[in-house]
């Protein structure tokens, strides 16, 4: 049985929002150096700084705040592609968008680049994500059925696989350990510089999802039923399209190829609400989305040697996912 005090949409978005707080200064202080609170507060006082909070301000936060916009924006992003696929195991990922990414990571590392160091591989993932944005775009606006859209989604991604593993073939050993490095995912890699353009990117087009929440719930039913109350399911598409790979794109481009999240956390926010309203969905699937990564980010630090976020995101995703196909038959 559910407590009675979370029974109402606002007591389980604020019981999100609490959740997500104690797990964001938890990851600020947990790691392989434990910063205690005192440490801590002295961010928020006039206090002199201590050794450990050059650690909270260059390392920890920046992280936690990775983290925390990365797993929004995966979330949103997978919520959006099963209402446009009616997809209960649709995710971001699907069209290919992380696949563009990747290639041009591996365009760029495995080539032999390094002027801009490893932080440097935003750029060239970003345009990969962008160069399969138009492709699809192009594409959508010469075939209407959303089905075919995915097909070549899905054709894309493996044709891109095979040109990276053609790259990984033929690249030098430390060329190839960078790129493996960063297809395992990393939120150890952003600065208070890069968080200045993730942040507000990710931040902006979530909001923006907000203003889409009548169409969405009703093109849930079927395109049919859309276009009669008026609904121009083509130009939904279009934004639906955008709106993804501008949030799978970027959080690809800055954390690497972080599994799972979109796929599952729809699933969550819809037990977890009992709602199919996209008004509720939105933000609820950003909250869990963000509270999932953070605490995924907080057991890789519990080794000795931290793992890699996309081994935890997967250990504790499959678990969910098993348990989600048997539960509603999918």
């Amino acid at each position: 049985m559910q407590f009675a005090i979370l029974r109402k949409p606002a007591s389980r978005m604020a019981f999100l929002i609490i959740l997500l707080g104690i797990l964001a200064v938890s990851d600020i202080l947990f790691g392989s150096v434990i910063v205690p609170m005192s440490s801590f507060l002295k961010i928020f006082s006039h206090s002199d700084f201590d050794s450990y909070s050059l650690i909270i301000r260059e390392f920890r936060i920046p992280k936690m705040f990775t983290a925390l916009t990365v797993g929004a924006a995966l979330s949103v992003a997978g919520l959006l592609m099963q209402t446009l696929f009616r997809n209960p195991l649709a995710d971001a990922y699907i069209l290919g968008i992380s696949s563009g990414a990747s290639l041009g990571v591996a365009m760029f590392v495995l080539s032999g680049i390094s002027f801009l160091g490893f932080g440097g591989v935003a750029m060239p993932a970003a345009l990969g994500a962008l160069a399969i944005l138009i492709l699809l775009l192009l594409v959508t606006a010469r075939i209407n059925h959303i089905s075919t859209v995915l097909i070549l989604g899905v054709l894309i991604s493996s044709a891109i696989s095979a040109l990276i593993t053609v790259l990984q073939y033929f690249s030098p050993s430390a060329d190839l350990q960078r790129f493996v490095i960063w297809t395992m995912g990393n939120l150890n890699t952003l600065g208070l510089e890069e968080l200045k353009i993730l942040i507000p990117t990710v931040l902006i087009v979530v909001l923006g999802t907000l203003f889409m929440t009548r169409q969405l719930d009703i093109s849930q039913v079927s395109d049919t039923f859309a276009k009669t109350l008026g609904v121009n399911m083509f130009r939904l598409k279009i934004l639906i399209i955008s709106t993804v790979a501008l949030l799978a794109g970027i959080s690809t481009a800055y954390a690497g190829p972080v599994g799972f999240i979109g796929m599952i956390m729809p699933h969550l926010a819809r037990n977890f609400f009992r709602s199919s309203k996209h008004a509720i969905l939105i933000p609820a699937t950003a909250l869990i989305g963000a509270n999932f990564l953070i605490f995924a980010d907080i057991l890789t630090q519990i080794p000795q040697i931290p793992l890699p976020v996309n081994a935890v995101t997967a250990l504790l995703g499959i678990p969910i996912l098993v348990y989600i196909i048997f539960k509603s038959k999918l």
